[in-house]
């Protein structure tokens, strides 16, 4: 039964590796940087992974930034900021 699991795992992951050496196949990319996303992907997947759950509690002042802008609080955030310089 092990061995079933183990072939199915095998294929699906040469399936998908397969998929993703036919979809970068184009006039931009190598057929060696091609191979090599193919046979690294779930790499890739663990690593995207981990880098999107550490951005969600860490957010860059860019974005913070940004989100006041949108929400139209950036100039009374720099008020905030600056009245705070004034007191120390």
């Amino acid at each position: 039964m092990m061995e079933i699991i183990i072939h199915v795992a095998i294929a699906i992951y040469w399936t998908f590796a397969a998929i993703v050496f036919c979809a970068l196949r184009d006039g931009y990319t190598t057929a060696k940087e091609c191979l090599a996303v193919a046979v690294f992907w779930p790499v890739f997947c663990f690593l995207g992974v981990f880098v999107v759950l550490w951005r969600i509690p860490f957010r860059s002042a860019k974005q913070i930034r940004a989100d006041l802008k949108n929400k139209g609080l950036l100039r009374e955030f720099d008020d905030w900021i600056k009245s705070r310089g004034e007191k120390s």
